[in-house]
């Protein structure tokens, strides 16, 4: 599964690296590149960064990759979210984008791409970072009470909500 990060927006978002941004933006990328390899050691997942370029150390334009993460910064004048709007409209399918920006969100979501908030994919991180093996999970956990009511294909959710849930459910 590829998982393509607003990188500004989610160091923004996450406790553990807020206290850095604005000021010291070199060390938030560092730290979330960081605590983003632990996580992609316990997932595998297929993990890229983007960042709008004023903030990079090559002036923008670049892509490199560090512990296993791409991380692209974009051209001057060239804002992060139309990067990420269009990465993920080249390959919805197999895709989750965590963003907290809500037209990143709406052009994601009418691709067809599950769409994920900073504090859920960071919980999601903390737990396979914490478990570290793959597929585990909380041992006790309980299982939601479904009720005994039936469910028909009126319940069902459509099949593309479907396929966004299984794809945020493999995080």
């Amino acid at each position: 599964m590829r998982i393509l990060i607003d990188g500004y927006n989610l160091i923004a978002a996450l406790p553990a690296l807020r206290h850095f941004f604005p000021n010291d933006l070199e060390r938030a990328r560092k730290e979330l590149c960081d605590l983003l390899a632990r996580y992609k050691k316990a997932r595998a997942h297929d993990i890229t960064v983007v960042y709008d370029g004023q903030g990079g150390p090559w002036g923008g334009n670049e892509s490199v990759k560090v512990k296993g993460i791409k991380e692209i910064f974009t051209a001057k004048g060239v804002k992060a979210d139309d990067v990420i709007i269009r990465m993920a409209r080249e390959n919805p399918e197999a895709m989750v984008v965590v963003t907290q920006d809500r037209e990143i969100e709406l052009q994601c979501s009418k691709a067809g791409v599950a769409v994920l908030a900073p504090t859920e994919f960071d919980d999601k991180m903390m737990e396979a970072i914490l478990l570290g093996d793959k597929g585990a999970t909380y041992e006790n956990e309980k299982p939601e009470f479904k009720g005994t009511r039936k469910k028909g294909p009126s319940q069902r959710l459509k099949r593309k909500q479907r396929l966004k849930l299984k794809r945020k459910a493999k995080l």
